[in-house]
This record gives C-alpha cells, structure tokens and sequence, in this order.
C-alpha cells in the first residue's frame, strides 16, 4: 500500500516532466485516473493510481484511451507498475497486451483473477508472491522467478516448453506435479519448497539440476526416463529420499542405484512392464484435499466413477491427459471411488 503511494507521488512529479521520444506527444498524462506514456498511436500504463485508486479491489485497464480528441490503444504495463498494491483482487488487461513487464504484480498478495489469454511474454517476478490460485500458460514464455511463492494449487506444464528456469514455482503450495516429455532441463530450486506429494518426471528429462524438488511430504516419484538423468547430488531434500518411493522403468534399477543424486533414495522400485503405456496400480493416488476428491498418477483415458454409499453413481469423469482429477463434493461423507476398475474409500 505504501509503495502505491510512492508511486503515484513520483508519478505526479513526472507529469510536468518532459520525455525525450521520437512522438508528438512526449508526456506522461494522467488519463481517468490512470498515468500513461503516450508514444505516436499507443500507451504504455506506467505508474499506479490515482491515490483516490489505492483502496481499488478490481482494476480495468480499458483497450483504448483518449487524449485531446486522439486516440491511443493501450499495449502495455510498465515495470512494477502495480507491485505491493496488495487490495488487489481482478484485473482485466486490454486485448492488445502481448507482455507482462518485470514485477508488474510482484506482491500482489490478493490479486487471484486475471485474463492471460493474449499475453505472450510474462516477465521477471511479474506475479512473485502473489495470490493467484490458477493460470493457464500455453504458449507463454516466462521470465526468471514469474511465479515464486505465487498461491498456485495446480500447475500444467505447456507442451512448448523445453525447460523450467531456476526458482520458478518455488514455494507454491501444489501437491502433485507432471513434468511431460517436452521438458529436457529443471533448474536450481524450481520447485523448492512445494508441498508436493506425487512427482511424474516425463520421458524427456535429461538433466536435473540441484534442489529443483527439495520438498517435506513426497510420497511418489515416478519417472519415465529409461536412462537416469544427469544430476547434482541433492536435486531433491533429505526428507525426500528417505520418505519417498521412486519408482524408475523396468530394467532401469541399477542405473538409478549408481547415479549420482537418485542413489540416495533409500526405497527404489521398478515399475512392472504391464504392456500398457499408463502407469503401475500403485501410483494411482486417491484422495480428499480442500472439499474434493483428487485422482492422479493414472493412465489418461481410465473412467472414473463417483460412488456414494448406497451404491449409486454420484459422479463419472475420464482421466485427462496430465492424470490428475479433481471432483468437488459435498462434505461429510464417504465416498468409493473407481478408477480403471480399482476401488478406493475416501471421507470428505
């Protein structure tokens, strides 16, 4: 909140300073309570607020504005342009913005709602520590740290992605995580600090660099990659490889047992070559979280059925391609799930 302040305090000053551009327009103007940089046809949102704006909840960023009769399409925030402006809760970008600048929304501690849908960019610390719970990523790049300690519950991997920069997701509160076949690298601490409880490593990974999964409650790793990929010493915590079941392809054991970083874990199983592409029984996890029944580890495809105890079907889903499911039901009850024809009992 104070920064916000600060902001639009130096954003004042600014407004009688001129800026050296090659446009007819070269000033910072306050437009509907918004300051922007006004280029030849375009503006650039700049600063926060009006201070009469720093109790806003819900932020409107329109498409267009209009300055002495012209008018200017919005096509971008600049740096830091809403950080630690911590009321946030929405905000509705312009159709035209491709990029999130730098630390646009570091900080923003309730801000959970925000249209990505044209955003092609997302840059450094632009959503660090904020409170957003989900995000779809297709077709995005990321910038360095774009979401640490971000308020994340799940996480889908884009197909378009061939790595996982240093510190990405640390500190999101996910509980089980898919990394598919694209990736080749995770860097240092990438998911650190995640709560995570089941780990699939895809077919692709080829190295994996050090404290990328130091985690308290692992419970499952699984990971496809029939040679081990190169590591450091402790990609993963102490916790994790004392706790923890990996779970490597059939005839892969004694790789996993002499390379370097997987040899610490003390429990490693082969997954049994069943001729199916889906994973073991004993992967397919079932459980209740936040007032929902999560499946996940399963084969994409498998039905899932929902049944209460009277025996009647209360819900039926298929297993998509990431293996996770989530079904909210009404709490305080007993539930017997089925996933590909093998029951479980779950109590919300």
């Amino acid at each position: 909140m104070k920064r916000c302040v600060i902001l639009w305090a130096m954003s004042f000053l600014c407004m009688a300073m001129p800026v050296k551009a090659e446009n007819e327009d070269p000033y910072i103007q306050l437009i509907d309570g918004f300051y922007y940089y006004l280029t030849s046809s375009s503006a650039v949102l700049t600063r926060a607020f009006n201070i009469q704006y720093n109790d806003m909840e819900v932020v409107r960023i329109p498409d267009t504005v209009y300055y002495k009769g012209k008018s200017y399409a919005v096509r971008g925030l600049d740096s830091n342009v809403f950080s630690e402006c911590d009321r946030i809760k929405s905000v509705t970008l312009p159709r035209a913005i491709r990029k999130i600048s730098d630390g646009a929304f570091e900080k923003c501690l309730r801000l959970t709602s925000i249209n990505l849908e044209n955003v092609q960019e997302i840059g450094d610390r632009a959503f660090f520590q904020c409170g957003l719970t989900e995000i779809s990523l297709d077709g995005v790049s990321i910038g360095y740290q774009s979401f640490t300690a971000c308020a994340l519950k799940s996480i889908k991997i884009p197909g378009t992605w061939t790595s996982i920069s240093d510190y990405l997701f640390a500190g999101c509160p996910f509980t089980d995580l898919v990394i598919p076949d694209n990736i080749k690298t995770i860097g240092e601490f990438a998911f650190s600090n995640v709560d995570l409880r089941i780990l699939t490593i895809g077919r692709g990974v080829t190295r994996i660099d050090e404290g990328a999964f130091i985690c308290h409650n692992l419970d499952t790793v699984k990971i496809l990659a029939v040679t081990p990929p190169d590591g450091s010493e402790y990609m993963f915590g102490p916790n994790d490889y004392a706790y923890a079941t990996l779970y490597v392809p059939n005839g892969s054991l004694q790789a996993y047992r002499n390379a370097t970083g997987w040899s610490n874990f003390q429990n490693i199983r082969e997954m049994p070559s069943t001729g199916m592409t889906g994973v073991d029984e004993d992967l397919v996890k079932v459980y209740a979280s936040e007032g929902s029944i999560v499946v996940s580890g399963a084969e994409s495809g498998r039905s899932v059925a929902v049944y209460n105890t009277a025996g009647i079907v209360v819900r039926e889903t298929v297993v998509p391609a990431d293996g996770r499911v989530e079904i909210a039901l009404p709490a305080g009850a007993m539930y017997i799930v089925n996933v590909g024809g093998t029951t479980r009992k779950v109590v919300l």
